[in-house]
């Protein structure tokens, strides 16, 4: 397999006839060669690569999604871009209905269901769901966490939609996100309708406009976002070197830089051959 693996879990796949899977996290695979260079910033490439490598490999592996005995991590930032990607291509200007099996978001589905997705955007390890609004935009914020997860469903017909919808939930689902009836052109009850399920998330929660600057204003740079003029690689590292804390912790850091994990803090130090006890400055 042409893979790095010194920090990853190599598992051989129970429903494939055995073929080897490099385990990236949340329950996805990816089969053969991912990236073999540092993303750098600005990685709009990358993010792409791992969005068509995961989302095409996913459904063969849906029996596995949350299976914990398979080692699960808490999801890195490529992971979460690739959702971001998958609700701008579903949902992306369309309106959204949310409701809370779980009941534990029911106040936050309220506040967004109907709205028409603008946006939704990865920062690290956070998702940001941003709903148009009358007043002002509001913004779910999803962190996964260790045990946080997603289902993702698509269906050819409203009517196979409405019936999936009436069935109990599997699991303690906090939010579901669906295709709006009314968001299909008019006559037409043809698909595909889109439903994404989120389970167990650490934070799942509705902000204002404020609210979600304060966020961002607290996480570190991410490094598969643009960053044109290379002023967020220059925060990254002027944070770093402003610190006495040893690398490898400060890679952690999500105030730091935002996404990366365990995974690949191992793997960028190897590459680098640095030392993770050696102090930041």
């Amino acid at each position: 397999m042409d893979v790095l693996l010194r920090s990853r879990v190599v598992i051989a796949h129970p429903f494939d006839c055995g073929r080897e899977r490099s385990y990236l996290s949340d329950g996805c695979y990816a089969v053969g060669h991912l990236e073999r260079e540092p993303a750098g910033f600005g990685g709009e490439r990358v993010a792409r690569h791992h969005h068509a490598a995961l989302r095409a490999d996913e459904r063969l592996d849906q029996r596995l999604l949350g299976d914990h005995r398979w080692g699960v991590l808490m999801p890195e930032g490529h992971t979460v871009h690739r959702t971001a990607n998958a609700f701008n291509a579903d949902f992306g200007g369309l309106p959204v209905l949310l409701d809370s099996p779980q009941g534990r978001f029911s106040g936050g589905a309220a506040l967004v269901s109907g709205r028409q997705l603008k946006r939704a955007k990865a920062i690290g390890k956070q998702l940001f769901l941003q709903f148009a609004g009358i007043d002002e935009p509001l913004t779910v914020r999803i962190h996964l966490g260790i045990y946080g997860k997603w289902a993702w469903r698509a269906f050819d017909s409203a009517d196979a939609l409405a019936e999936f919808l009436a069935k109990p939930p599997v699991g303690e689902v906090r939010a579901r996100f669906y295709t709006a009836l009314q968001s299909q052109a008019p006559g037409s009850a043809v698909g595909p309708f889109h439903l994404a399920e989120l389970r167990g998330p650490t934070v799942c929660e509705v902000l204002t406009k404020a609210e979600v600057k304060l966020v961002e204003k607290r996480l570190g740079p991410d490094p598969l976002n643009p960053d044109r003029d290379g002023s967020e690689q220059e925060r990254f590292v002027q944070k770093v070197l402003g610190s006495k804390t040893a690398i490898g912790l400060l890679l952690m850091n999500q105030d730091v830089i935002a996404g990366i994990g365990n995974v690949y803090r191992a793997e960028i130090l190897f590459r680098a051959k640095i030392d993770p006890h050696r102090p930041g400055n």
